[in-house]
Parts: structure tokens; C-alpha cells; sequence
């Protein structure tokens, strides 16, 4: 590193750095060992997936508050792991495992605020998730890249806290100044450094690109477009309803003209996607993920 660049890095060594000290997060092998479960030829049995959940007490734990929420409850308090497995499915049970797992495995990092972060990257994920048909893209894969696309930016507080508050200043706390703040102090983009750990967490090479091209999907191969720009639009979104990333803010209720033009892929008009923004919103109010 030179003098006047003390910060400057590759995401490869970033991520690296981290692992040398300990501080990288890792997913819990929970997940993986679930989509053996079900990707096998003769399915998984509901025993199987119940007795994979109760290996994790806090997994648990989350799986039976999520099931007595406000959208899962049948009306009356459902106390048993197995009744809850049953009545989320398998789909719904994916997804609470990654973003239970998601909230609990970032460690503190000064300079940014890690419950605004956490919010922002949920509100994102449940924005994807509505977004994904519009983008021809799995709803499952689409959740991850909402949930996942700044988790770069975390790694960057993580690293170097002197670095991501000179990052910070000179951001201004405005999304628009990021970019060029965090490449002039690291040398290197969130998005890129997001993308390292991806993949090191052995997530499908469409969720990699999705965050990767996040803040400028041309720049990714045609075949992942589709989810940068949905990842996009999804960030957008949750910016758009007051849930800023942890670090940066940008104007609330305001559709930006990068935004219109996302929109103008999909065919949405502004009303509809404001709508589809509230459905989103009150679907991670409802599982209590989201205040």
C-alpha cells in the first residue's frame, strides 16, 4: 500500500484479511444441509427438515415467532416445531432460514448502523421477492440478492473502521457520493467486495452477479441483467420507503429517474410499484422482521 493510499485493497484481499482475522461471517451449514434435504430424488420428509431446525435452538426459536405472526397465525399460539415446519412449508422455511442466519451473523462494525442495515437489506429481500416474475427471475434467488446486496459495504466497516469514517466523510451520507467515496479510500466498490463473499458462501453464480452489477448492471454479463437490475430497483425500493443502508440516505417517497427507467423495463407504472413497495413492506412487517 502506498502513503497516500493506505486503504487501497482488492475485494479478494479484503475478504482474505478478514478471514485472517476472524471477523469474516460465515452462513450456517444449516442451509446447505437443507437443500440436500430437499433436493434429494424422493423429496424431503417433514421429520427430516423438523429435526434439521431443532439442531439450531435460536432457529427455532425464530421459526416458531415467525409462524405466530400476524401472517402465518391460524389464531392461536402454535408452540410445536413440527406444526410450524408444516405450516410454513418449504419454501417459506428456506427463506426464514437464510434471513434468521443473515441477522445474526454480522458481527459489530463502527461507522455503520447495524440494525438500519439489517432492516434495509430485509425490506430489499421482501421487495425482490415481489419483484422477481417482473425480472423472469426465481423468487428464492431474488430474496437472497435483496438481502445480500450490501453486505460489501458491512465488510468495509469490518476491515478498517479509520478507512470506512474517512469513506464516511467523505460520502457525506449521501448515496449518490458513495461510489466514488469508497474508491477513492479502498480502491474498491461494495458491490465487488459483496460479491467475493457470495461466493465464498457458495450462492449460485446468479445471485454473485446480482449483487456484483447492483449499482450498474450493463456492466455484467446480458445473462445476469435481469437480477442487477431487479437488485437495483429492489435497494431502490426499500431507499425509497425510508430504510436507509446503515451509511447512506437519499431523498424518501422520491422515484429517481434511474428508477423510472428500471420501471419502464418492466412495465410497471408508478402507482403500481408504490403499491407493490407497501404489499412488500407489510409482508416483512408481518413475519416481525421489520419494525
Amino acid at each position: 500500500m502506498s502513503n497516500d493510499a493506505p486503504y487501497k485493497i482488492t475485494s479478494a484481499q479484503m475478504i482474505d484479511a478478514l478471514g485472517d482475522l476472524k471477523r469474516l461471517p460465515s452462513f450456517s451449514n444449516i442451509l446447505s444441509e437443507f437443500d440436500r434435504l430437499v433436493l434429494k430424488p424422493e423429496g424431503a420428509h417433514i421429520e427430516e427438515v423438523v429435526e434439521l431446525v431443532m439442531m439450531d435452538p435460536r432457529l427455532s426459536a425464530g421459526i416458531l415467532q415467525v409462524v405466530n405472526s400476524a401472517r402465518y397465525s391460524p389464531g392461536f399460539m402454535i408452540s410445536d416445531v413440527s406444526q410450524a415446519v408444516a405450516r410454513l412449508g418449504v419454501t417459506d422455511i428456506r427463506v426464514m432460514i437464510v434471513a434468521l442466519n443473515f441477522r445474526d451473523l454480522l458481527g459489530d462494525a463502527q461507522g455503520i448502523n447495524k440494525n438500519a442495515f439489517l432492516q434495509h437489506g430485509l425490506v430489499s429481500a421482501f421487495i425482490a421477492r415481489k419483484l422477481a416474475p417482473k425480472f423472469h427471475v426465481d423468487p428464492y434467488d431474488a430474496f437472497m440478492m435483496g438481502l445480500l446486496h450490501e453486505v460489501g459495504l458491512y465488510m468495509m466497516a469490518l476491515y478498517h473502521p479509520e478507512g470506512f469514517k474517512e469513506l464516511s466523510d467523505m460520502s457525506m451520507y449521501k448515496l449518490t457520493r458513495l461510489l466514488g467515496a469508497e474508491k477513492a479510500v479502498f480502491g474498491v466498490l461494495h458491490p465487488a467486495v459483496g460479491a467475493q463473499l457470495i461466493r465464498k458462501w457458495h450462492f449460485s453464480k446468479l445471485i454473485v452477479m446480482g449483487v456484483l452489477g447492483h449499482h450498474s448492471p450493463v456492466k455484467v454479463d446480458r445473462e445476469y441483467q435481469n437480477a442487477a437490475y431487479m437488485t437495483q430497483l429492489a435497494e431502490a425500493g426499500a431507499f425509497y420507503l425510508g430504510y436507509y443502508n446503515g451509511l447512506v440516505t437519499t431523498e424518501k417517497s422520491v422515484l429517481t429517474d434511474s428508477m423510472q427507467a428500471i420501471l419502464k423495463r418492466t412495465g410497471l407504472n408508478e402507482d403500481e410499484f408504490v403499491d407493490l413497495l407497501a404489499s412488500a413492506l407489510r409482508e416483512a412487517q408481518e413475519t416481525g422482521f421489520v419494525g
